[in-house]
């Protein structure tokens, strides 16, 4: 493991929900919860 990587990893994991969210797709959807709700 490398010293940045879960930094790097919780960067590109924000960045989806950012991007997600940001394009108007509901947060159960992105989270892959909405067949649960």
């Amino acid at each position: 493991a490398h010293a940045g990587l879960p930094l790097l990893n919780g960067g590109a994991i924000g960045g989806y929900l950012i991007g997600s969210i940001a394009a108007g797709v509901p947060l159960l959807e992105v989270l892959g919860l909405a067949t649960f709700f």
